[in-house]
């Protein structure tokens, strides 16, 4: 893969179009055939004992995946069904991972304390709905008191792009829209060390109350144009001097 230092030193859309595409980091198609190809590549990079990632672009594909996650490990006797609801609205028991959304210095584990990004497995959960949780990777438990829970902790197991900076993972598998804009895909594919796949959606409904099929109404777009378009379209504001020269040269 093109890890962080290659994608700044190089030209974004040869990186991500002309680089990931020959060696099997892209795949296309609809939504939902996307998101469940993405959600099969996470699956199994899980089950042969990978730190995987789900990431999308917006909250409730991120809400959608984390719920298919804990729906499966519940049906597998991982995760215990019964829980307390979380700030996204989606329920954890023990054995769920869980992610910490606000730093809380009073809320020590081990030698450090509660970190906006952190993530969590579940251990116990006492009457009250306070989380009794163990860091993932480096160690320490803590126990998260209700009210924080309620506001401030989510399931873990995807992720929006703008929440996953500065995570680090074995995989991710990023699910890619035509909105989806240049910096959250550059998020999107840079946090895996071992691979970065792009799943993306190439079926554009322009009118997606009406549950269209392919062909009515539907732009089918090329994968390749998909990604090219999302490489330009940055969301990044421009400074005052920078809009003063585009006008200029305009």
């Amino acid at each position: 893969d093109i890890g962080v230092t290659g994608v700044q030193t190089c030209a974004l859309p040869i990186c991500i179009v002309d680089a990931y595409d020959p060696h099997g980091r892209i795949t296309g198609g609809g939504r939902e055939a996307m998101l469940g190809a993405l959600y099969g590549g996470w699956r199994a990079d899980i089950a042969a004992g990978r730190r995987s990632l789900m990431i999308a672009g917006d909250n409730e594909t991120v809400r959608d995946l984390n719920a298919r996650a804990r729906a499966d490990r519940v049906a597998t006797g991982a995760v215990q069904d019964c829980g307390v609801e979380l700030s996204d609205g989606t329920p954890a028991g023990v054995g769920d991972l869980v992610v910490t959304r606000h730093n809380d210095r009073t809320l020590a584990t081990g030698s450090g304390w509660v970190k906006n990004g952190d993530t969590w497995t579940v251990v116990d959960i006492d009457r009250r709905g306070a989380l009794t949780v163990a860091r993932s990777g480096r160690g320490g438990n803590t126990t998260l008191p209700p009210e924080y829970v309620r506001h401030h902790v989510e399931l873990g197991y995807a992720t929006t792009a703008h929440r996953a900076q500065g995570q680090t993972v074995d995989t991710v598998h990023a699910f890619i829209s035509p909105a989806t804009q240049r910096e959250p895909l550059y998020v999107m594919a840079t946090r895996g060390r071992e691979a970065n796949m792009l799943y993306v959606d190439t079926a554009r409904d322009f009118d997606p109350e009406a549950a269209h099929v392919a062909g009515d109404d539907v732009d089918v777009l090329d994968v390749l144009d998909v990604l090219r378009r999302v490489v330009v379209d940055s969301g990044m504001a421009k400074s005052a001097t920078q809009e003063i020269a585009d006008q200029w040269a305009h």
